[in-house]
Order: structure tokens, then sequence, then C-alpha cells
């Protein structure tokens, strides 16, 4: 199983551009990049991505991610459980405003929530039990 989940895929004024907003789940550890110790849990990230034919290009330090949920260790399951709160957080909406901003980018439509979306089947289980485990989010600061 992946330890990723494409949420969304937000179309730009760019039409070779578009933001990808994905939940993953990261080990930790240092990074080699920034010198920062990222914690072991559930991200949200924002990262715009061009499209060249086949293509895609990312161009690195032009996206974020915020840690939604710590973890000592992956759960398919919860990766669920975190992709279906994910875009109903405060720090979506920051994310999403910090790489518009950095990147100069504009959306293609005032409304980003009918773009379009991965569908996200809760798997077999019933509705008390996704009751049951709905997740205790934590923010992290941008």
């Amino acid at each position: 199983m992946s330890r990723k989940i494409l949420l969304k895929q937000l179309p730009t004024t760019d039409p070779d551009r578009i933001l990808e907003v994905e939940v993953y789940y990261d080990e930790g550890g240092t990074s080699y990049f920034t010198g920062s110790v990222n914690k072991r849990g559930y991200y949200l990230a924002v990262q715009p991505v061009k499209l060249d034919g086949g293509f895609r290009s990312i161009t690195a330090f032009s996206g974020t991610k915020a840690l939604v949920e710590e973890s000592k260790r992956f759960s398919a399951r919860k990766l669920q459980e975190v992709a279906l709160q994910a875009l109903h957080l405060p720090v979506y909406r920051t994310l999403l405003n910090h790489v518009l901003a950095k990147g100069n980018i504009r959306l293609q439509d005032a409304a980003p929530a009918e773009s379009r979306t991965t569908a996200l089947p809760f798997p077999e289980s019933h509705a008390s039990e996704e009751q049951a485990c709905q997740p205790q989010l934590q923010n992290s600061p941008v």
C-alpha cells in the first residue's frame, strides 16, 4: 500500500501548471535539505506541479507541508482517516494560500472546492466505526 494519497489537483490560470494536495506518512528524522528534524507522522502537503506532455516537473522548495498528526508507526487505515479530514482543517487553507503567494500562482476558478477530487472510500466499515475512529488532529504551524 502506498504511504500517500493524492486528495486534489487544483487547476491554475497557467494551463501547464496544477497544485497537488496530498496526505502522506513520513518516518521522520533529519532532513538533509533543510537541516531540521521532521517528526514522524501524517503530513498535509501542497505542491505546484508543471505538466509538459507526459512529464511532471516539480521545483524544489516550491511547496509546503504541515504535520497533521504524530504517529509512531504507519497505518493504512489511519492514513485514510487523516485524508478524509485533511481538507476541512484550517491548516489546509493556510498551506494553499502560502503556496499561491510564494509562487505568484492564481487558481483557475474562485471555488477550489469544486475541482477534481479523488474519492476516498472508508475501508470496510460501518458508520458507527467511522465515528468511533475520528482522529484527534493536531495543527502544526507553517
